[in-house]
Parts: structure tokens; sequence; C-alpha cells
């Protein structure tokens, strides 16, 4: 897909509903992280397309989350139901790949505000994607439930003290 700023994330409209502030999206072997926000400023704009990024994964417990710091303007946190998942797009997430777009929207409009592609360490995207495997074959369906239930549990503080990070590298902003 390609996406342009200024210009309208182009999701279901049926989505928009069910919208939070991250949303993990598979996108072939990787993955695109939208981010909506409202009252953006152009700080957080740059920040979200140019601010150093380090990143890990919290696997304590049986659903994973990976974790990405944008020199703490952005902290985000989030996990991949593979349950709510169309199974050809789940096996095309599981090849080896390790690519990561990041997409600043307007929450109340979906506009797109900033963007750029990156590159994480490919064991640990490896390790990422069968932890989630690993949690759909333990749960199934109830799943999203026993990620409350973590996110009840743990603050994103907390889940940031557990695990190292590592430094992501760019290969494309906007």
């Amino acid at each position: 897909m390609n996406f342009e700023i200024g210009e309208k994330l182009p999701i279901p409209a049926d989505t928009q509903t069910q919208l939070k502030y991250i949303r993990p999206v598979l996108d072939g072997s990787g993955l695109m992280v939208c981010g909506f926000y409202d009252g953006l400023r152009q700080i957080d704009i740059d920040c979200w397309r140019k601010s150093s990024l380090v990143y890990g994964i919290f696997t304590d417990e049986v659903v994973p989350f990976f974790l990405v710091q944008m020199r703490h303007l952005f902290d985000i946190m989030f996990t991949v139901n593979l349950a709510v998942e169309d199974p050809e797009t789940d096996r095309e997430w599981m090849k080896p790949g390790n690519m990561v777009s990041f997409i600043l929207c307007s929450y109340s409009d979906r506009i797109i505000r900033g963007m750029r592609l990156a590159k994480v360490d490919a064991l640990l995207m490896n390790e990422f994607k069968a932890h989630c495997q690993n949690a759909f074959n333990e749960l199934g369906l109830n799943f999203r439930e026993k990620a409350t239930e973590i996110l009840a549990k743990y603050s994103i503080e907390d889940m940031c003290g557990k695990i190292e990070f590592i430094s992501m590298r760019d290969w494309y902003c906007q």
C-alpha cells in the first residue's frame, strides 16, 4: 500500500469505531503500527518521524507485548491477536521479516501526519512472532481476555523495566 502525508488512512469505515490509540496491522511479513492521536502538535509529529527509537518485547506472560519508545513522547505497546487475523495473512506474517512501518494519524479524521519505516532485529521479531503464535495456540479466542488481564496487572513502565531495549534503524522517514 502507498500512503501520503495529508491523505486519509485507507481503513474500512467499520474499523473506525474499533480504533484505539495504537493499532498493529499485519503487513506481509512485517508490521504496520498506526498511531491515532488528537491534538497533535508539530513537535509530536517531528518526534514520531525523526526521534530515536528503542524497542523490545515483554514475554513474562503468555501474551507477548512489543514496546517502542520514541524519546519518551510516545511510549507504544501492542500485541498481535492472531485469533482475529485471516489465516492466509497470518501465514504470510509468520515468514521471516523485520520491517515495521509507523504511521501517525489524527484520531478524529484519520489524516496521515507522519510516517517512518524501520528495521528491527530479525531474531527479536521472529521471537515476538513465535510468542504470538504460541499464545494463539494456547489461548485461541481467549487471547483478548488474557491480554486485557495482563494490561491490568502491568503498566507500560512496569513492562519497560523488565526488558532490554535495542535501538531501531530507520529506513525511511516522511
